[in-house]
């Protein structure tokens, strides 16, 4: 489903509608908050600060170029995300949330390209690994599924610059 007749000239990546943004983001709101919950319940000492540092990395992320520092901003921000996943052990929801990221794929540029994005994503991020850290499964999904929907917040923004 990734890709769609062009009309006689071949295959083209296709665009998602409006429509399936928002399921696309609703259900990466709900995996994204288990996984956090999950987390809260299960992560060893080492992941917990193994995804510290994916995240002090990202704070750190500096290149010259904008463009190039919001792709390893997207990149290590996928990193935080899938750190979490293998943390809530559980085999399903890593997998369901790697098909996820492929759909995600198609979206085009990252919500890190508009104003603020960075530095606010931030903040949510060590909110949830506090919350994680402190084995408060609720708060964690919460957080969460705060940051999924600021996220879409985001994401919107850049579709109507289109």
């Amino acid at each position: 489903g990734f890709v769609e007749p062009a009309g006689g000239r071949g295959l083209i990546v296709r665009n998602l509608d409006i429509s399936e943004v928002l399921e696309l983001y609703a259900m990466r709101e709900i995996m994204e908050g288990a996984a956090a919950r999950l987390a809260a319940e299960h992560a060893s000492a080492p992941e917990i600060d193994a995804i510290r540092d994916i995240e002090q990395a990202f704070v750190e992320a500096s290149e010259t170029d904008a463009a190039e520092m919001a792709r390893e901003r997207a990149r290590l921000n996928r990193a935080f995300h899938e750190a979490i996943c293998r943390a809530a052990r559980n085999r399903y929801l890593d997998n369901a949330s790697r098909e996820l990221q492929d759909w995600i794929a198609l979206l085009g540029p990252t919500t890190f390209t508009v104003s603020g994005r960075p530095s606010t994503s931030h903040g949510e991020h060590q909110a949830i690994i506090d919350a994680i850290a402190a084995r408060k499964g609720d708060e964690a999904e919460q957080l969460a599924r705060a940051h999924i929907r600021e996220a879409l917040r985001c994401r919107l923004k850049l579709l109507q610059k289109q």
